[in-house]
């Protein structure tokens, strides 16, 4: 999945993650809710033809055919030959879990206090892996957002790091 390190061992995400975006606030719920309700319309930095961002938007991977911000700040690096499918909106990055993953390196303007991530994701099967777990977002030393393998399916969790990825 996305993340700023590839030190993550075993924890591949599989599947399909679209429109990445990372805020230095927490969205209200109104401002979560109006991202949902533009599904195939998408993001942008202004309008007319699709959502515009909340403000405070720090960082955004749209997934249209390459690892770019949005915002040209925090780019990332394509690893292990991910592709591309149809996503939520239009093009989306696609993972087949095992060994791929977007470096994103390094910056102080991900580490924001407080803060929110979010992004579509559409997993491909179950997590695999010793921990059953794969990241969709992480950071060394900082915030992860995860899918875990539940009863009936996946479930998804964050976990604040205290130490490297591992």
């Amino acid at each position: 999945g996305m993340i700023n390190s590839c030190g993550y061992s075993g924890q591949y995400f599989p599947g399909q993650i679209d429109e990445v975006s990372l805020y230095d606030r927490a969205l209200l719920a109104g401002e979560i809710n109006a991202i949902y309700l533009t599904g195939v319309a998408g993001k942008c930095k202004t309008l007319p033809g699709c959502a515009t961002f909340p403000t405070n938007a720090v960082a955004s991977w749209p997934g249209e055919g390459d690892a770019s911000d949005m915002f040209n700040l925090n780019p990332g690096a394509l690893q292990n030959g991910v592709a591309f499918d149809h996503g939520m909106v239009a093009r989306a990055f696609s993972f087949n879990g095992s060994q791929q993953g977007v470096k994103i390196p390094p910056s102080s303007t991900l580490l924001t206090t407080p803060f929110s991530v979010e992004a579509w994701v559409k997993p491909a099967s179950r997590a695999s892996g010793s921990l059953g777990q794969a990241f969709i977002y992480g950071q060394n030393y900082g915030r992860h957002l995860v899918v875990r393998n539940g009863l009936l399916g996946l479930r998804v969790a964050f976990i604040i790091a205290t130490s490297r990825i591992s």
